[in-house]
Parts: structure tokens; sequence; C-alpha cells
């Protein structure tokens, strides 16, 4: 097995790995030791594997999603060269008996034909190829987005209610957004067409949070132009082809966020961090 790529963010890592046909065994660990616990989703973006635990077994194909946990014990049979992308949830997700009570300790397959399973779905194969190229934002996001996709995935029968609907579509939301950056259309109506809810819905979900969906994408917008304008590697670019890279191609309305978010003008700030200190 040769793993490719790993990013590891507050203790969950986002990974992608090559396999060659093979067989691997894990060892359950000191569950006493370390009262925490690890929920992994694989998902399978080509080949095959086959995952066997407590007595139950799944097999997953290309398109396939498994959700298990990686501190009991467990087997993983890769039959033929896959491409696999992992997510591993260090941190809690749900309670031990959610998933004991689904089925194998937490081992099953999870629909991904539509609904949640298909989002999860979509988000884990969209980024299963650019896992090396994420920043740890974006890494954070894609996390994020797993760990509220995934607790639906599983169906906890009780105690422990799920987030609710309105916290799923903020955090896949973000990751749209994080996504589409730069195309200069993107805003609340496109986002919405993308996501398949309503303009109001989107709305109605941001409603909680520190920011209005609009003000969302223009602050994002904003803090990667403000990355790039002091990037040692980028000051001789300009800083209209900077903004336009982020989807903000009207110099006038850049320099008004850039005030209200910043406190002062994009050449400004880029020059208070050019000079020495």
């Amino acid at each position: 097995m040769t793993r490719l790529t790993a990013r590891i963010v507050d203790g969950d890592s986002l990974t992608s790995i090559r396999c060659g046909p093979g067989e691997i065994t894990r060892r359950q660990v000191d569950l006493e030791a370390d009262p925490r616990f690890s929920v992994r989703i694989q998902y399978v973006l080509s080949g095959e594997v086959i995952l066997s635990q407590n007595g139950v077994q799944i097999s997953l194909k290309s398109g396939g999603i498994g959700l298990y946990y990686s501190d009991y014990s467990y087997t993983m049979t890769v039959t033929r060269a896959s491409c696999l992308a992992v997510v591993t949830l260090r941190q809690r997700v749900g309670s031990r008996e959610d998933f004991d009570a689904a089925s194998g300790r937490g081992l099953r397959v999870v629909p991904n034909a539509e609904g949640t399973g298909k989002i999860l779905s979509d988000t884990l194969h969209s980024t299963s190829r650019e896992i090396g190229m994420l920043n740890t934002f974006t890494a954070h996001n894609v996390i994020s987005a797993v760990r509220l996709l995934a607790w639906e995935g599983m169906h906890p029968p009780h105690g422990h209610a799920p987030p609710d609907q309105q916290s799923r579509l903020v955090a896949t939301a973000r990751l749209m957004i994080e996504k589409n950056l730069s195309d200069p259309t993107l805003n609340p109506d496109l986002l919405a067409r993308k996501l398949h809810v309503s303009v109001r819905q989107l709305h109605r979900a941001f409603e909680r949070e520190e920011r209005t969906l609009s003000a969302y994408i223009a602050y994002e917008r904003i803090e990667r132009c403000a990355a790039d304008l002091i990037d040692p590697s980028l000051q001789q670019i300009p800083i209209g082809d900077i903004s336009a890279r982020w989807g903000l191609s009207d110099q006038s309305r850049l320099s008004r966020l850039f005030r209200e978010l910043k406190g002062c003008s994009p050449s400004e700030f880029r020059r208070f961090y050019a000079e020495p200190s």
C-alpha cells in the first residue's frame, strides 16, 4: 500500500491512498487507555475493497462508501489495484453505542444513490484527487462537511440527535463556495442552483452564522486576496490580477470590501506587509 498524501486537521485526517492487491489486518487498540474513538469513512474512487469487522463483511467497488471503527480490529482486502479517499474522524461524531446498535460495531455501507449519501459521495469524489493541493482551511471545510454528512449516514437510533438540516446545508455550501471562489458569477442564486435548494432556504440556513451568505462569500474572497498580496512570490503580480483570480474584477468593490474587512486599501495592505519589520 502506498499512501499518496494526507492532511491532518485538529486530529482528523483526509488521506488519498493507492493500493495494490493484498490484505491488511489491524488489531484493536487499548480503548480503556484512550476513551476517544475513531470513525473512518472510506470512499473507493476505483477498484474494489472488502472490509471485515466483528463478523460483518462488506464489499466496496468504484463509487462505494464504507463507514467503520478504525480502532476496533478489522481486515481490509484489496482485490485489485485501487484508489481510495479516506477520512478518519478522531473527534467525537456520535456515541459508540450509536455505531454498535447500527450493525457490526459501525461497519456498514453508506447508501449514496440519493440524499445525504449522494452529497457525501460527490464531496469525497471531487476532493479525492486534490488532497495534496488542499490548504489547511479547505481541508478543514472538507472534513467538517464529511463529519456532518457521516453522522446523518449512520442514522443514530436514539439519544444523540444528528445535526439539523440547516447545519448540513451550511457545511456543504461552504465547501461549494471554497471550490468556486474564482468564478466571478458566484452568488447566492448560482450557489442555490448548484445545491438544488431554494435561495430562501440557503439564506435561512446562514441566519445563525456569524455572516450572511453574501457576506461570507465576500469575506472568503478578501481573505484569499489578502493571502496572495503578502505572498513574497506574488509581489510582482498586479493587484487587479490577484483579485480577478478570486472572482473580484470590480476594483471599486474590491477596495470597498478590503477597507471594510481589513481597515485599509489593498495597496496599503500589501505595502505594509512588504516593508521590513
